[in-house]
């Protein structure tokens, strides 16, 4: 089975999905692509990868979405910076905030660009990367602070502190869950989406 994947998927939520794919197919072989959206979409249509899983999938009648999850912004802080204890965070305090950017190759970063220009907030650029992973580590060694969408960590738990951010004003893209529309589903892929459906489900999606 081959799976087109978001690289903050992979790592949050694809193991636990993986897991209990393994227990009822143990046979099954798995390759796992993780590229950014455009990639996977780009990989589904050529018959690289059977099922996107990931951000931002444009609307297209060659594309069946099979489920999604709308997703909340949230302002990432190591355990011990200030607003660490915050439950929502209006976007005028991040003011002046050490900041790591997503790469400009991932959606998010303009998503933030813009609504820091609309809020008239600057904050201190220190880091641009294409890496959620890195970018999450720096921001837990108190690097400085950064903003994701949503909050798995199911695999492991990284010492941050997620703190919703209440007037962004963005539109909050949804994690979806696609394959290619007409082709004939492989029974793995069927019991793959369906396991993420039930996934999403729990999340309220």
């Amino acid at each position: 089975m081959r799976i087109g994947v978001n690289e903050v998927v992979a790592s949050d939520l694809l193991p636990g999905i993986l897991h209990n794919m393994h227990r009822n197919f143990p046979a099954l072989e798995y390759t796992i692509i993780v590229e950014n959206t455009p990639e996977i979409l780009k990989r589904l249509h050529d018959g690289d990868v059977d099922i996107g899983l990931g951000y931002n999938f444009a609307a297209a009648p060659e594309i069946e979405v099979l489920a999604t999850l709308h997703r909340r912004t949230f302002l990432i802080t190591s355990r011990n910076h200030a607003l660490a204890q915050r439950r929502r965070v209006r976007l005028e305090e991040i003011a002046g905030e050490k900041f790591i950017f997503p790469d400009s190759s991932v959606a998010l970063h303009q998503m933030l660009q813009d609504a820091l220009i609309r809020s008239g907030v600057e904050v201190r650029t220190i880091m641009h990367t294409n890496s959620f992973s890195l970018l999450r580590q720096m921001v837990q060694d108190g690097l400085g602070v950064s903003m994701v969408i949503g909050r798995f960590l199911q695999s492991k738990r990284e010492q941050l502190a997620f703190i919703e951010v209440e007037n962004l004003g963005i539109e909050r893209k949804p994690l979806s869950c696609c394959r290619v529309a007409g082709r004939a589903p492989t029974s793995s892929s069927v019991a793959f989406a369906a396991s993420v459906k039930a996934l999403f489900a729990q999340y309220g999606g």
